[in-house]
């Protein structure tokens, strides 16, 4: 994630978590499933879990491996957890492609067109 990027909701990944600086946002939780993973300079308005959790916030619970080298430069507002486990792997949700496809048809084509340079352009 980068500069002012944000996610709505909660990241669950497989892997290390990188943000560029606290700008970016998670809203929900975080998970870096993966052993001796990280979560790294992200703010996380919930709860974070991964074996490190380093130069970021969280503005409820930190779960980390130990402290402090596994939370360095970690701003926690609730508690910092130490020893905790590394989340567990989850498998990925069925993913039904022929229902995205019907439904993104349903919705209608849009062609390409051309505005001059001084339209304006409101989406209702």
């Amino acid at each position: 994630m980068a500069n002012n990027s944000r996610v709505n909701g909660t990241i669950y990944s497989n892997g290390d978590i990188t943000c560029q600086s606290t700008n970016a946002i998670i809203t929900g939780d975080a998970f870096s499933t993966k052993v001796g993973g990280y979560i790294d300079a992200c703010r996380t308005y919930f709860d974070s879990h991964a074996d490190r959790i380093l130069n970021g916030r969280v503005d409820r619970d930190a779960y980390f491996m130990n402290d402090p080298a596994d939370i360095a430069g970690t701003t926690v507002a609730g508690n910092k957890i130490s020893g905790s486990a590394t989340p567990t792997v989850a498998p990925m949700p069925a993913l039904n492609l022929d229902f995205w496809r019907t439904s993104a048809e349903a919705g209608g084509t849009i062609t390409e067109t051309t505005y001059p340079r001084t339209t304006a352009i409101s989406v209702p």
